[in-house]
């Protein structure tokens, strides 16, 4: 696969899932269908919030690795921005279901940082 192709493709589910969670937000009645909804809103702005991060961090390792970039990095970069919106997106649900604390952040955050070393421990293991 392609680089350009790639981020192509992630180009494009920003746009269309920012575009979808406009809508979402704009137009769906979260009290006929409460649950319906949450989990349409939580799906779009997964979506949109990864590739824009993705594209972000992607451009963030290009200037700082001078421009030799490799497709491996572009989906670290997706696994990282991924694990970020996860973590934000729990931050947000624990605030809704009162539980937030420092120490709730800090062992969600401890969590998906240990996930990240396994799975970028096994991917680069020699």
């Amino acid at each position: 696969m392609k680089k350009r192709i790639l981020l192509t493709m992630l180009l494009i589910i920003f746009a269309v899932s920012s575009f979808t969670l406009f809508l979402i937000v704009n137009y769906m009645n979260p009290y006929s269908s409460y649950t319906i909804s949450m989990i349409a809103i939580i799906t779009t702005s997964l979506l949109s919030a990864t590739s824009f991060l993705t594209l972000f961090l992607y451009f963030f390792k290009k200037v700082y690795y001078r421009w030799e970039i490799f497709l491996g990095h572009i989906f670290s970069s997706l696994r990282q921005a991924f694990l970020l919106t996860a973590y934000v997106i729990w931050l947000v649900i624990f605030n809704r279901i009162w539980v937030i604390s420092f120490e709730t952040a800090a062992l969600a955050f401890l969590i998906l940082a240990f996930i990240e070393l396994l799975v970028q421990n096994l991917m680069y293991k020699e």
